[in-house]
């Protein structure tokens, strides 16, 4: 995702400037929901998961707010520097954190 970001300037603005385009909102919403469903089956796939809440998606959720991160950067800086992304990761991996153990089992196939 910041590949794309930092390749498409309009993107980068439409997605992350505070715009107030409700559209645009809803459809990065929406794509971080999708994307966080995805990782999820990801993880479940390959790792033996901890129960994780019914009510809330952690991992979209955890994409919700690293993308926060890379819109203050863009606000800031017009772009997202390399310092606010990896605090953009920081943000997403210590939130999946609070419902991940740092180690993993691997699913036996």
């Amino acid at each position: 995702m910041l590949a794309i970001y930092n390749a498409d300037a309009a993107a980068r603005q439409l997605i992350l400037a505070q715009h107030g385009l409700t559209e645009i909102n809803q459809a990065d919403r929406q794509h971080d929901i999708e994307l966080g469903h995805l990782m999820l089956e990801v993880f479940d796939r390959h790792f033996q998961l901890p129960a994780l809440p019914d009510d809330v998606d952690v991992f979209a959720l955890a994409m919700e707010l690293g993308d926060r991160v890379y819109a203050r950067s863009v606000q800031l800086h017009d772009e997202i520097t390399p310092r606010m992304a990896k605090e953009g990761m920081r943000v997403f991996d210590a939130y999946l954190g609070l419902y991940l153990p740092m180690f993993l089992v691997k699913r036996i196939i």
